[in-house]
């Protein structure tokens, strides 16, 4: 297995329900590496989004989910996913997190870390 170096750019967001942008379509220009990510859903779920334009809703299924992470719904139980390797992005998409929770009435309680790079 290679190494795989750690981007410039570097974020960690708990989006709480909200949508959180990471890069603006016009911050790339030429190309974005997804050098590492990393999602903790909590009891919910954690969604990246790479687009020309942000999901327009929590969850969104029409915007292009390039990487995601579900949690249990069960009390006590966490669970964390790593990118396997870097993603090419294309340039003028800008990149997006979401999250949201698998149990009625809770807050969406999850976290996304990732570094990236600018081509």
């Amino acid at each position: 297995m290679e190494s795989v170096p750690i981007g410039t750019f570097y974020r960690t967001v708990f989006p709480n329900g909200t949508i959180v942008q990471l890069a603006a379509p016009t911050q790339n220009t030429n190309g974005l590496i997804l050098r590492t990510a990393f999602a903790q859903p909590g009891h919910g779920w954690i969604n990246l989004y790479a687009s020309a334009t942000a999901p327009t809703a929590i969850g969104e299924l029409d915007t292009r989910i390039i990487f995601a992470g579900n949690g249990s719904a069960r009390n006590g139980e966490r669970s964390q996913v790593q990118l396997p390797y870097p993603m090419l992005i294309p340039a003028g998409y800008g990149l997006w997190v979401t999250s949201g929770s698998h149990l009625d009435g809770a807050a969406p309680d999850g976290a996304f870390s990732g570094s990236w790079d600018f081509v």
